[in-house]
């Protein structure tokens, strides 16, 4: 209740031109520190991540071995739409470019 109380202050406070410019720069500014906390921190895929990202890897080489009986997606299929991303990533970005993935994310997460 009190987040729309405050979103009805603030529009009767400013006009909509002014709403509009609060949030254009909230959005540039969650993205420059969305980008440097990615550049700077460089962190590694792991676990999940990293079984995932192996799997798309092997498939752009032909290696479909991860969906063999007791392998990672015959074990874990709910992971099957992220490996077919990754898999696209992989082809056009590179083998285990996680960076641009993580930059990808930031895009994604700018248009939702």
């Amino acid at each position: 209740m009190i987040p729309i109380a405050a979103i009805l202050k603030i529009k009767s406070i400013f006009s909509q031109k002014v709403i509009k410019k609060i949030i254009f720069i909230t959005i540039i500014l969650w993205t420059l520190v969305a980008l440097i906390w990615v550049l700077s921190t460089q962190l590694r895929p792991r676990a999940d991540q990293r079984y995932v990202l192996d799997a798309a890897s092997r498939m752009a080489k032909g290696d479909m071995s991860a969906f063999e009986e007791g392998n990672y997606i015959h074990i874990y299929p709910n992971q099957s739409g992220i490996i077919l991303f990754f898999h696209i990533c992989v082809l056009v970005l590179g083998n285990y470019n996680y960076i641009a993935i993580q930059i990808l994310n930031i895009l994604a997460m700018l248009i939702s």
